[in-house]
């Protein structure tokens, strides 16, 4: 692999967990306890709250190991919830969905000309390379996906105001 794809996949991985792949978030104190929430453990590998919940079972003793290195660590007081949230990779992952709003890729924060139709989301042509993250995804032009979402609500407004005559009628019905 060379340096260019390297960059791009260490790119793609830190706002993944490398467990489950989806996406780390988690808006909030409020939301601490989510279960895309990231939290760190002492090693430094970075991990879901739902895959921690299902790996990090204690044995016996209070100890767990990571899944990444296989390092043991000491259960922390209240199990995974006393493991801590991992509120630099948070802040990176949620400026990375501000960007794709803007019309840029969450990733590499580059302008995003199409759709991944897989992980719904936009994507730009580093995303698409072969090392990206959406590399043999479904995807199209971001403007034709648009179009194609437009077109369904517009067919689901029009098959509501279909019914609705006849919900006012059934209304005036009821006594």
């Amino acid at each position: 692999m060379d340096a260019g794809a390297q960059l791009l996949d260490n790119l793609n991985a830190p706002t993944t967990c490398v467990v489950c792949f989806c996406p780390f978030e988690g808006k909030s104190e409020a939301d601490r306890e989510g279960s895309q929430m990231p939290r760190v453990l002492p090693c430094g590998h970075t991990f879901c709250t739902s895959c921690l919940l299902q790996l990090l079972a204690p044995e016996p003793n209070g100890w767990m190991a990571c899944p990444t290195c296989r390092q043991s660590h000491l259960q922390p007081p209240g199990g995974v919830s006393g493991i801590p949230v991992n509120y630099t990779l948070l802040h990176v992952v949620e400026t990375a969905k501000e960007a794709e709003k803007d019309g840029h890729c969450g990733v590499h924060n580059m302008t995003a000309f199409s759709y991944c139709k897989d992980c719904e989301e936009l994507c730009c042509p580093a995303c698409l390379s072969d090392e990206g993250k959406h590399h043999r995804h479904s995807t199209q032009l971001k403007e034709k996906a648009a179009k194609e979402v437009k077109d369904r609500l517009d067919m689901d407004v029009k098959q509501v105001l279909s019914l609705l005559p006849q919900l006012e009628a059934r209304q005036n019905e009821v006594p």
